[in-house]
C-alpha cells in the first residue's frame, strides 16, 4: 500500500485521469494491465495498475484458443466542485475521488481493442 499518496485535495484543482488496458482471461483474472494513455497520474499510477490487476470476474465461456475479453476503463482522480470560504467561484476542492468508466465499446478505444485482441490471437496461433 502506498502511504505517500495524497488524499486531501484542498487545494487541488486538476484532473488525472488514465485509460488502462487489461485482459480479462477465461478463469476470471486479469491479465497485462497497461496505461494507454492518461494525463498527470502520477502518484496513482501504480495503485491504478494495482487496482486492476487484482481484480476477479466470473469465469467466462469462450471458444477454445481465445484469450479473453479485452477492456478498457478510465480512472479519473480529482477533487468535487466546492465554493470557498470568502468566494463566489466554484471550484475543486475537498477530498480527492477515483470514478471508473467502462470504455471497451466507445468509439475511440474500439482501435485500440480490435488491435491488442489481433496481436493476442495471432501470437496464440
Amino acid at each position: 500500500m502506498d502511504t505517500d499518496i495524497v488524499t486531501n485535495g484542498w487545494n487541488d484543482s486538476g484532473i488525472r485521469f488514465a485509460d488502462v488496458g487489461y485482459w480479462i482471461r477465461p478463469d476470471g483474472r486479469t491479465d497485462g494491465a497497461e496505461i494507454l494513455q492518461g494525463s498527470g497520474l502520477g502518484q496513482w499510477e501504480g495503485a491504478v495498475l494495482r487496482q486492476v490487476s487484482t481484480r476477479r470476474y466470473a469465469s467466462l465461456t469462450v471458444p477454445a484458443g481465445t484469450p479473453g475479453i479485452y477492456r478498457v476503463d478510465r480512472f479519473t482522480i480529482r477533487a468535487t466542485m466546492g465554493t470557498p470560504t470568502g468566494s463566489r467561484i466554484k471550484q475543486r476542492m475537498g477530498r480527492l475521488t477515483t470514478h471508473i468508466i467502462d470504455l471497451t465499446e466507445t468509439e475511440a478505444m474500439t482501435a485500440a481493442q480490435k488491435r491488442r485482441v489481433a496481436e493476442a490471437t495471432a501470437t496464440s496461433s
